[in-house]
């Protein structure tokens, strides 16, 4: 019966702790977004630097909040966009969206992914479609993407372009 009783007291321990680290990320997530919200509300008083990605064919706008880098937003001459957010040098946020070609002056369908990083671990994600979502971006994937590389890649590259 102790035995019994010693593991089923360590099962709702386990419980309890799953239950909390639960709370605690959506604490977190809810935090993340408090800080982009605060960002885009003072976007006048923000720093913009482009460059072109030869490398991966792609656009590159960086923006800082007086010298601190807040925002890497990457487009790609494909359908594919990429928004990472950045609070005390570390990836918060990313923001992927797949999108068809804008053929007639108007909204095109499109999927986006948000994916919530914590100490480089992804924590949650939500996924938003419009339209019913792309339906010209088979070719991609979030599975084949390492977003952590590619944060890291495009940072190094705008700490690069600093003169």
């Amino acid at each position: 019966m102790k035995k019994l009783l010693f593991a089923v007291l360590q099962f709702l321990s386990i419980a309890f702790q799953l239950t909390a680290q639960n709370e605690l990320d959506s604490v977190y997530v809810a935090s993340v977004d408090s800080i982009i919200k605060s960002t885009q509300e003072k976007i006048s008083s923000l720093r913009y630097k482009q460059f072109r990605d030869s490398l991966n064919h792609s656009d590159v706008n960086m923006i800082f909040d007086k010298e601190t880098l807040v925002t890497i937003y990457v487009e790609s001459i494909s359908c594919e966009e990429t928004t990472f957010h950045i609070k005390n040098d570390s990836l918060i946020l990313v923001k992927y969206t797949l999108s068809d070609p804008d053929i007639r002056s108007s909204l095109p369908p499109s999927k986006t992914i948000n994916i919530y990083f914590k100490n480089d671990k992804q924590i949650y994600s939500s996924v938003s479609t419009r339209f019913g979502g792309p339906k010209t971006c088979d070719s991609f994937s979030v599975e084949n993407k390492n977003f952590i590389k590619e944060f890291y890649y495009y940072k190094s590259l705008g700490i690069l372009g600093d003169d």
